[in-house]
């Protein structure tokens, strides 16, 4: 089994100088500032100065104020040879030597390609068709993943009735989900001041200016929040991203977003910086038997 890892690491300060507490609590500071000075001229020796009634919603505790620490990575698929090996060295195999590092980050996110059942379809070794077992799920919990995209190509493999199965599989865990296979959700996940959407654009049902409504639909309903977009996108093992590709980045951001992360070519894809936000347009495979 060949495990291809490829993590970004993102610190991220959700745009605390967009808050208007913080914008209270910095001009408390300046005032204060000036105020010293002021005195410091007038006469020497330390001073003391009282401020009274400052509003109680423009204190804003320091220890609030930190970075999260999200862990993207690519394409996750715990079937054919990758659970050949599980079946013979147990279900924490693929994750057993990259677990204390997953647990360094606040969580993970990953494309998990295909649905999880209890009982999973048994597809052959040769097959472009995918379920995982049930048994992968505490794995993946002990691993600190913590949201999945489910908006690819391969989490229909098991029908509808395998994708319900998958979501309340993960409920019951305690794993967030984003994004459906087939429609461009506007269901996101809210984690750590983070809003995540997924959309899948590999079927032709996902559109270009639905995927750019609901991002500028979600962004006037958040505004203070950090807006990250997972895509299911591109040609498989193409590295560089098509001009479609580029422009709809492009859009993704112009309307509301923060950061892009795409899956589906199981390549390493190119990095952008666009308007000061980051675009990588394919993590390639995290764990996979490619």
């Amino acid at each position: 089994m060949a495990v291809f890892c490829f993590w970004v690491i993102i610190k991220i300060y959700m745009f605390f100088s967009k808050n208007p507490k913080i914008r209270y609590f910095l001009l408390a500071a300046v005032v204060l500032a000036f105020i010293f000075g002021v005195s410091a001229v007038k006469e020497s020796g330390p001073q003391i100065v009282e401020i009274k009634n400052l509003p109680q919603e423009s204190i804003v505790k320091i220890s609030e104020i930190r970075p999260v620490n999200v862990l993207f990575v690519g394409d996750i698929m715990l079937d054919r040879k990758v659970e050949a090996q599980m079946q013979k060295n147990g279900f924490d195999y693929p994750f057993e030597k990259i677990k204390g590092f997953l647990n360094q980050s606040d969580f993970v996110f990953a494309n998990l390609e295909g649905p999880v059942s209890k009982n999973p379809t048994n597809f052959s070794l040769n097959a472009m068709t995918f379920a995982f077992s049930d048994k992968v799920i505490a794995p993946l919990v002990s691993s600190n993943f913590r949201i999945f995209s489910l908006a690819n190509n391969h989490t229909l493999n098991m029908y509808q009735k395998g994708l319900e199965e998958t979501k309340a599989l993960l409920d019951e865990a305690g794993i967030d989900w984003v994004g459906d296979p087939i429609i461009c959700s506007d269901k996101y996940v809210l984690k750590n001041n983070l809003i995540f959407l997924a959309f899948n654009t590999t079927f032709s049902s996902c559109k270009d200016k639905d995927i750019i409504e609901i991002v500028e639909k979600t962004r006037k309903e958040n505004p203070e929040k950090f807006l990250i977009i997972s895509m299911h996108w591109g040609e498989e093992y193409r590295a560089e991203p098509s001009q479609a590709q580029k422009n709809l980045a492009h859009q993704i951001i112009d309307f509301g977003a923060d950061l892009i992360i795409g899956h589906h070519p199981h390549v390493v894809g190119q990095i952008e910086e666009y308007k000061n936000k980051m675009i990588f347009y394919s993590l390639g495979n995290f764990i996979f038997d490619q």
